[in-house]
C-alpha cells in the first residue's frame, strides 16, 4: 500500500446522514461506495456549504429514510497532513454514499423528487446549476475497500454501549 494523502475531514453541516441502526454497508452487496472528490473554490465554501445545509442534506436524507441511497456522508477538509508528490490531483470536499451500481445514471434522477419537495428554487438542474462555477469533481469512483471499512467501523460502532 503507498499512502497518498492523509487528511483531518470534519462533517459538513446538516449533510451528513446515517440510517438509524447502521452497520456498515457490507450487508447490501448490491451497493457500492460512490466516492467524489469534490475541489470548490475557496471564495465560494460559504456558498457551498450553504447549498449543501439548505438544499442537498435534506434532499440526501429523504433519500437515505426511504433507502434510494445507503448513507450521504460530506466531509470537509479541515487539514492535509501528508501529501505525497506523485498525486496530480485536489480537493477540499468527499462525498461518500452507497448506490445501487447497477444502472446507476448519477444523482439527478434520485436527488431532483426530494430537491423539488423541498426548495422554492426548483429539482435537481435548478439547484445544482450554480454550482458548476463553484467546483470540480476531479476524482469520481466506486470503491469497494470503502464498504470493507465501513462493515469494520459498523462492527466497532455496534460492540460500544449507547451513550447516556
Amino acid at each position: 500500500m503507498h499512502l497518498l494523502r492523509a487528511e483531518i475531514l470534519l462533517t459538513t453541516p446538516s449533510a451528513f446522514v446515517m440510517p438509524q441502526g447502521w452497520q456498515g454497508s457490507a450487508d447490501r452487496p448490491e451497493r457500492q461506495a460512490s466516492l467524489e472528490y469534490i475541489h470548490v473554490r475557496p471564495a465560494y465554501l460559504g456558498e457551498y456549504r450553504d447549498i449543501m445545509r439548505r438544499y442537498i442534506g435534506p434532499a440526501a436524507a429523504k433519500l437515505v429514510a426511504v433507502d434510494k441511497i445507503g448513507t450521504f456522508r460530506t466531509m470537509e477538509t479541515a487539514a492535509v497532513l501528508y501529501r505525497d508528490s506523485s498525486l496530480n490531483i485536489d480537493w477540499n470536499q468527499i462525498h461518500l454514499c452507497e448506490v445501487d451500481a447497477d444502472g446507476f445514471k448519477g444523482f439527478g434522477q434520485e436527488f431532483d423528487a426530494a430537491l423539488r419537495d423541498i426548495s422554492p428554487d426548483g429539482g435537481f438542474a435548478d439547484v445544482f446549476a450554480g454550482l458548476g462555477h463553484m467546483r470540480t469533481i476531479p476524482r469520481w469512483t466506486f470503491n469497494d475497500a470503502v464498504v470493507e471499512a465501513d462493515f469494520a467501523v459498523g462492527q466497532l460502532g455496534s460492540a460500544m454501549p449507547p451513550l447516556e
